[in-house]
């Protein structure tokens, strides 16, 4: 799983795959930052199959609308600001 507010944003490559890039955390929790003082981000590529006896055109019309469901779910969840560290570690 991931956290909405470690999501920093979601690309839509070609229909069907989404690339999310996800802010990377030290493992006792802060972000890690690049030379710059950015956070450091790793990509998570998102590829939507066709279900086994799934209909051509329902298939068609759920990768049609995959980057509309994610981008709305990632801007109702997405926090203010970035938490100081994980919740995992909280």
């Amino acid at each position: 799983w991931v956290r909405w507010y470690d999501v920093d944003r979601i690309d839509l490559k070609k229909e069907g795959f989404l690339l999310v890039y996800l802010k990377v955390r030290e493992k006792n929790g802060p972000l890690k930052l690049d030379g710059k003082g950015n956070p450091k981000l790793k990509k998570w590529p998102l590829i939507l199959n066709r279900n086994k006896d799934e209909d051509k055109g329902h298939f068609e019309q759920r990768r049609s609308a995959f980057h509309k469901v994610f981008s709305d779910i990632f801007n109702q969840n997405k926090g203010n600001s970035d938490p100081p560290t994980s919740d995992s570690r909280i």
